[in-house]
């Protein structure tokens, strides 16, 4: 179980909120999955990830990434690539104009 958002901050210490541990413990009792919450797992799957029971490791709570294609990003890069050639001699114009030596 993943509860990292049931808490509310608190002054000296964060709590986690009544509504927090009855979500938590219903989850709980109910061995239920949640997305982004609560996760069942094997103990198979534990001993592969040498014990590690971080929820975190477990539980997906961020957005997932996006992919794009390879041929997107390669095509990206090129463009970047001329951008800069172009903007790397209008650097070096404008500082020769300024009396400074470019190498």
């Amino acid at each position: 179980m993943h509860a990292g958002k049931e808490f509310e901050k608190g002054n000296p210490k964060n709590y986690i909120t009544k509504d927090g541990i009855e979500r938590i413990a219903e989850t709980y009792r109910g061995f239920k999955e949640v997305e982004k919450f609560s996760r069942l797992v094997g103990k198979d799957e534990i001993i592969k990830n040498d014990y590690n029971i971080s929820p975190s490791r477990y539980i997906q709570v961020n957005d997932a990434y996006t992919y794009r294609p390879i041929e997107e990003i390669v095509e990206e890069l090129r463009e970047q690539e001329s951008e800069y050639v172009v903007i790397d001699s209008e650097v070096k114009t404008i500082l020769t104009k300024l009396g400074f030596k470019y190498a």
